[in-house]
């Protein structure tokens, strides 16, 4: 009894371990703000902005890869030097959506597709509400919703309150409830399961520390618990693991911040987590790739940074919806052990962990469905394994060395 509870409560420390940001390769061509991103798959993208040397906007487009932390550039967006944008992907495939230029005052109502495939930009059916930028986006399912934003002198400097939702299968739109609040921008919003959120908005020139819940299956909007620090606006969000992620901004003035919060949308309560280690900053970049967040450009000055996100301990790392059971026998082992997969495995990596979290282990270019580990130097002990598939993890579980 007592070796069970021992092992219960290592189990339950190492689950606890703190969250951390990792800097990681600096973007190559310069630093910008205001630049759209989206993910696909295991890599991540980024384009557009405003260069901070010209203080206009561009249209280059690059890729992140994560598991060699370096960046190749893309095909150009088609849609000429833009900013404001809202992005985001469905699928296998990436969107961007209205905006504007810096050479004019006129906003943009196009949305584009990008094939990482071919390494081509398809213009698809435009938004159907007033050209505008500084609107949100997130994903449901698979549509893709967009709405609030900026006007500009042919529509309403105020900001607007109509949302739609994007289908790609059939490339059409529909009109969808308003949010209930007033006439909003630079805001920003995360999916999680079947609602979306949207918080940190500017109405007309005041902060709202407000935060809105869509419900997709009732068409339907409700307010929920308010940020509880300084309210912002041009911050940052993301989700991982069914929980939402806010911080940094602009609360004017170019008052910026670096705090970092975490919502759980079951309890409907704010946790504050750990503040990026760096200037603070606005007007970023941000996507996700598996379990990681990624926030990238932005602040008084600009940046070229891209920081790296890691949630609190290893019980909040999603696992992959490719489902994979593993069997692993004997377990205990002294010697070896194997491990044997529900499917095929192809370009897998396994990952052995102690009970602090430090990778002991690594064994790269896993193909088929077993392998065979051999104990090595492992002492005897609790040990932990990941296995990943193409950079995403797919399966997790305890080993026990006799």
């Amino acid at each position: 009894m007592k070796y069970l509870l021992s092992l219960l409560l290592i189990f339950l420390t190492l689950n606890s371990k703190a969250d951390y940001w990792t800097r990681k390769a600096d973007f190559p061509n310069g630093a910008r703000a205001e630049a759209f991103g989206f993910s696909i798959g295991s890599k991540g993208y980024v384009g557009g902005g405003l260069n901070m040397l010209t203080s206009l906007t561009v249209n280059d487009f690059w890729e992140y890869d994560p598991g060699t932390d370096t960046w190749a550039q893309k095909t150009n967006f088609p849609g000429g030097g833009t900013a404001y944008c809202v992005s985001f992907s469905i699928g296998t495939k990436g969107y961007v959506c209205t905006g504007m230029s810096i050479y004019n005052t006129s906003a943009y109502n196009d949305l584009w597709e990008y094939d990482p495939t071919a390494d081509t930009w398809t213009k698809k059916t435009s938004f159907p509400g007033d050209a505008r930028s500084l609107a949100v986006g997130f994903i449901i399912d698979s549509l893709g919703y967009v709405g609030t934003g900026y006007g500009d002198s042919t529509s309403s400097y105020a900001g607007f309150t109509d949302f739609y939702a994007y289908n790609q299968t059939t490339n059409s739109w529909n009109t969808i409830a308003q949010i209930p609040s007033l006439p909003s921008f630079e805001g920003v919003a995360f999916s999680v399961l079947s609602s979306g959120y949207v918080t940190g908005q500017s109405l007309n020139g005041s902060m709202s520390d407000s935060l809105w819940k869509y419900n997709s299956l009732t068409n339907s909007w409700s307010a929920k618990a308010n940020f509880p620090d300084t309210a912002r606006c041009d911050a940052a969000a993301f989700s991982i693991n069914n929980l939402g992620y806010f911080g940094m901004g602009d609360m004017g003035g170019n008052h910026l911040f670096n705090d970092f919060w975490q919502y759980n949308p079951i309890t409907n309560t704010w946790t504050q987590k750990t503040s990026l280690p760096s200037t603070t900053r606005d007007e970023t970049s941000h996507f996700v790739i598996g379990s990681k967040g990624y926030i990238c450009f932005g602040g008084e000055n600009f940046n070229s940074e891209l920081w790296e996100y890691t949630p609190d301990g290893v019980g909040v790392e999603p696992v992959n919806n490719q489902k994979l059971s593993i069997q692993v026998y004997p377990n205990p082992f002294s010697k070896t052990t194997k491990l044997y997969f529900s499917r095929e495995l192809q370009n897998a990596e396994l990952s052995i962990l102690d009970i602090y979290g430090k990778k002991v282990g690594v064994y790269s270019n896993i193909q088929g469905r077993e392998f065979l580990l051999n104990r090595n130097d492992l002492s005897s002990g609790l040990y932990f394994y990941r296995i990943s598939e193409n950079g995403i993890l797919i399966a997790k579980d305890k080993l026990l060395v006799q």
